[in-house]
């Protein structure tokens, strides 16, 4: 996605409006670029995550291992895991 080239504006908005207009789906934006664009036109609410980290938010989908979260999970054993606010909440303890 592009905002700033006038060449690409049409697409990056157009894309964006469908991903925003589909009922009942989780929609996630990764990188920086695209999450800009998604604050610039005014459409980051309608999302339901936004990470600047491009290249690791797709590997955390697909279900890599991120060596900064494994090296905290493998130092940190002691893991509290809240779940009376109605979501989950992971707390490291360091």
């Amino acid at each position: 996605m592009y905002l700033k080239n006038p060449d690409f504006q049409a697409g990056t908005i157009g894309v964006m409006d469908a991903i925003v207009k589909q009922p009942g789906v989780k929609s996630i934006i990764g990188g920086g670029d695209s999450a800009a664009a998604a604050i610039n036109l005014g459409r980051a609410d309608k999302f339901s995550w936004i990470s600047t980290g491009g290249g690791a938010s797709m590997e955390l989908l697909e279900g890599k291992v991120l060596p900064g979260l494994a090296a905290l999970t493998e130092k940190n054993k002691n893991i509290e895991k809240k779940e009376d606010l109605g979501f989950n909440v992971i707390k490291l303890v360091i």
